[in-house]
């Protein structure tokens, strides 16, 4: 079925009735998205107990438009908010477990802008706004497509001068192997 934005039953996407049925259905049909998230982590961590959690946040393209976005002052803090329920949930769970997020909503090197793509308000300060043990997954080998003069130096430099750790990440469409040839030095 070809993905459509038309609306349909709570305004969810019309290719998504698996998802609205399991929403509706117990455990999830009385639970907050926070109370959802919970429950999720503490199935995953009932099952393998990870000791690194990797938050798949990136390339947000849109938002800050809805009534309840509406409310937050900008994108940086919708998205902090984000991160740090997610990063509570983790950490209630468990103490010990590394956070994983990468680099590029975070970054004014590459997305966290004043404006960016179709998002309303500035992702600016994002960075000051999260835990600072966070383990910022940064793939910033060559620059990036807002400052492609930036690399990966300079992008360590900045998170790890806020506190930060940084894991260093090849990236996958490198024309050069640029990003293969640092990390085989």
């Amino acid at each position: 079925m070809p993905l459509t934005f038309a609306r349909q039953r709570n305004s969810l996407p019309s290719w998504s009735p698996q998802l609205y049925e399991m929403i509706r259905s117990p455990p999830y049909s009385h639970m907050s998205m926070s109370e959802a998230l919970r429950h999720s982590a503490e199935a995953i961590f009932t099952r393998i107990a990870p000791r690194r959690w990797f938050l798949n946040i990136d390339e947000i393209r849109s938002g800050g438009t809805c009534d309840k976005c509406l409310e937050h002052e900008s994108m940086a803090e919708i998205l902090s908010g984000c991160i740090n329920r997610m990063y509570g949930i983790i950490r209630t769970i468990d103490p010990g477990a590394d956070v994983v997020v990468w680099d590029d909503m975070l970054s004014p090197y590459a997305n966290a802008q004043e404006q960016y793509v179709d998002c309303r308000g500035s992702f600016k300060g994002v960075w000051n706004m999260i835990p600072k043990d966070i383990l910022i997954m940064d793939w910033n080998i060559t620059g990036t497509m807002a400052n492609p003069n930036i690399h990966l130096k300079e992008s360590e430099d900045f998170f790890r001068g806020l506190g930060f750790r940084t894991l260093n990440a090849g990236f996958y469409d490198v024309p050069d192997s640029e990003s293969v040839q640092f990390f085989t030095r």
